[in-house]
């Protein structure tokens, strides 16, 4: 099995994002969060960022 094929089967991902960042950073993950809410709309997505930005990520849609 090639890995398109085994990317377009109905699975469900777990991603996990590390960012240690400010929250200048952290805005710049908000459109790769898109994506793979689009692309695996099933998927779970969990972020680890700082304290000192987690106000930015909080009620984000998508993001545990």
């Amino acid at each position: 099995m090639d890995f398109n094929s085994f990317i377009n089967q109905k699975r469900k991902f777990k991603f996990l994002i590390i960012r240690d960042g400010l929250i200048g950073d952290i805005t710049f993950l908000t459109p790769i969060i898109n994506r793979l809410k689009n692309k695996f709309s099933d998927s779970v997505i969990d972020i680890v960022i700082s304290s000192n930005s987690e106000d930015v990520l909080k009620n984000y849609p998508g993001v545990r």
